[in-house]
């Protein structure tokens, strides 16, 4: 018996050719099959359904593409690595694209929980149609949510890692403020109240900064007891507000009555300033940082952008924080 044909000798879609789709990638009503034009805008063209609507999402309102993308849920953990911004962009130009297959990963919050879906389309430029199938993923064979949760967040505290540092710091244009922050006394309680307790500190460090995250704000751990962050979209003076805003919550924390202090250093970088790079912001965020801990009087300390450019200029910096580190190891010491 001859297989069923996708196209009818019109040019349209046969019910034979329909069931056989439906069979082939419905699972438990939890999928839809629609048609559209490639003419004009794709994202705004009305959907023509040839088996269900999104009503098994709860998005039985949404009658084009679009529509779809801006039910994506901003707190998946794609959204929070990418940007909900940028990825609602990186679904626009993948469902934009000339390729004649393309599959999108769509998250999608139903009932409160982000359920993973994927977007297949098949483009018939002959037709003048895309052929699409929105479908539920099967979590326990394909999750992406976790696969970014792995590879882009610290599974301590919570915040992002260094591999979401990196990654941000690959896309990140504009003006920004980079801080490092490391947790003073932080060996003497592992030290003398055990690595448990000390786990148990950076865990409290992280809920307390994911509590005051905001749009303004990213934090990251960038190992052991050393955090570190980016500002976005604010000046000198939101920055510093910034950072007060992180001492009030970090001082809040009490283990055995031992209020915890960050020593705090920031820097200044843009994609304007060709003498450094957002990544030796960074290290001159953690020389300022060394700094505050040589002070101990004054725990942030600010690198500005003429004063990065001087530091930049004498040398390796890298050497430097090293040489500080090394003479700080050794006065506590003592």
């Amino acid at each position: 018996m001859p297989e069923p044909q996708v196209l009818n000798k019109n040019g349209n879609f046969s019910s034979s050719s329909l069931e056989a789709l439906s069979y082939l990638l419905i699972d438990n009503n939890q999928s839809a099959i629609f048609e559209t034009d490639l003419k004009g805008d794709v994202l705004a063209n009305p959907l023509r359904f040839l088996f269900q609507n999104f009503s098994y999402v709860g998005l039985e309102e949404v009658t084009n593409l679009a529509g779809l993308i801006s039910h994506i849920d901003p707190k998946s953990e794609i959204c929070e690595v990418k940007g909900v911004t940028a990825y609602h962009k990186e679904v626009e130009n993948e469902l934009r694209s000339d390729l004649r297959k393309t599959t999108t990963y769509i998250p999608i919050k139903v009932e409160g929980v982000c359920q993973p879906f994927e977007l297949k389309i098949v483009r018939l430029f002959e037709q003048g149609t895309i052929l699409g199938v929105l479908m539920l993923l099967d979590e326990k064979s394909y999750n992406i949510e976790k696969l970014y949760a792995d590879s882009y967040k610290d599974q301590m505290t919570g915040l992002f890692n260094k591999n979401a540092l990196d990654y941000h710091f690959s896309k990140t244009l504009g003006d920004h403020y980079i801080g490092f922050m490391d947790l003073d006394g932080f060996k003497a309680f592992n030290d003398k109240l055990s690595h448990s307790t000390g786990d148990q500190i950076l865990k409290e460090v992280g809920q307390k900064l994911i509590s005051i995250a905001d749009p303004n704000i990213i934090f990251y751990r960038v190992g052991g007891d050393e955090f570190g962050f980016m500002t976005n979209h604010v000046g000198y003076e939101g920055a510093c507000a910034i950072i007060k805003k992180i001492q009030d919550a970090i001082s809040s924390i009490r283990f055995f009555d031992v209020k915890l202090v960050f020593s705090i250093g920031f820097a200044f970088t843009s994609d304007s300033i060709k003498e450094y790079t957002i990544r030796d912001a960074l290290l001159l965020a953690d020389y300022a940082m060394y700094l505050s801990k040589k002070t101990k009087s004054d725990k942030v300390h600010f690198i500005d952008e003429p004063t990065a450019k001087d530091i930049m200029a004498k040398g390796n910096i890298q050497d430097t924080i090293e040489k500080m580190s090394r003479e700080i190891k050794r006065s506590s010491a003592d």
